[in-house]
């Protein structure tokens, strides 16, 4: 049918399977539009005939198999990248802002993907590039018991701040995250605003509604003719700072001046 688009969910927790992936490719649709690279791999393994518009692509590292370069993808692939990792480094900076004495960080992530473990891999070389002793939070499953369980484990272990590292495990889990971390103890970060929204300290990273503006139109084009094989794979230009000052206030943070102000937006 000219003109459909499929789109899978962007906001709600959401891990595609294969069965689903297998259903979607056999829909008569003239673009796809996800959330993520690893949606992409799965539609890709049942078709390769149809344009996906992607946020989240990354630009380096296991996931440059999707596109030739980001000038010119030369495939069925094109979308957004969301600099994901590559600003761990600036996350490390900010909780050591916050917690000037700082010694000893977690990092949380999917360990039972090649791709997501490399993540967190990089982001454990940007904690001990600044000094700081690196602790992986390893999850294997989407139960919040068992990702409790981790936290508590390195709370015992030292850990008094942690880096989230944005994955399907990560983002099927947030609340949890974000409500556990604050309750035991543990100054966390992540990519994505909601985990602040939830209780977690902060998030920077990459605004996911400018995310999805860019890449709704690259489906706006693609369905008007044009190849995603010439759309450049877009960087973000606009990073935010959210921070939970309710948070802070409960762990004993004094956050300050400075940060509240370049902040943008400040939650009682």
């Amino acid at each position: 049918m000219p003109g459909r688009r499929q789109s899978l969910p962007s906001k709600q927790p959401f891990h595609l399977s294969q069965k689903l992936s297998e259903q979607l490719a056999r829909q008569p649709v003239s673009v796809f539009l996800t959330p993520g690279a690893a949606a992409v791999r799965l539609i890709l393994r049942n078709t390769q005939s149809v344009p996906i518009v992607s946020a989240g692509l990354h630009p380096r590292g296991g996931q440059t198999d999707l596109f030739a370069s980001l000038a010119r993808p030369g495939g069925m692939v094109t979308g957004v990248s969301n600099f994901g990792e590559e600003l761990a480094a600036k996350r490390v900076q900010l909780l050591r802002e916050v917690l000037p004495k700082l010694a000893t960080v977690g990092v949380l992530h999917n360990t039972t993907d090649p791709v997501f473990r490399q993540w967190g891999e990089e982001t454990e070389a940007e904690i001990r590039a600044q000094g700081l002793t690196a602790v992986r939070l390893g999850l294997g499953s989407p139960s919040p018991e068992a990702m409790q369980r981790t936290l508590r484990d390195g709370r015992a272990r030292g850990v008094e701040a942690v880096v989230v590292v944005r994955d399907f495990l990560t983002s099927s889990l947030h609340v949890a995250i974000a409500r556990s971390s604050r309750d035991i103890g543990l100054a966390t970060i992540a990519e994505e605003r909601r985990y602040p929204d939830a209780g977690a300290l902060m998030s920077y990273g990459s605004s996911d509604r400018d995310l999805f503006r860019s890449t709704a139109s690259y489906v706006d084009r693609i369905l008007k003719g044009a190849r995603p094989a010439e759309l450049p794979v877009q960087q973000p230009t606009r990073f935010e700072l959210v921070v939970n000052a309710g948070t802070a206030r409960l762990l004993g943070i004094a956050l300050p001046n400075s940060m509240l102000l370049r902040a943008d937006e400040v939650i009682a």
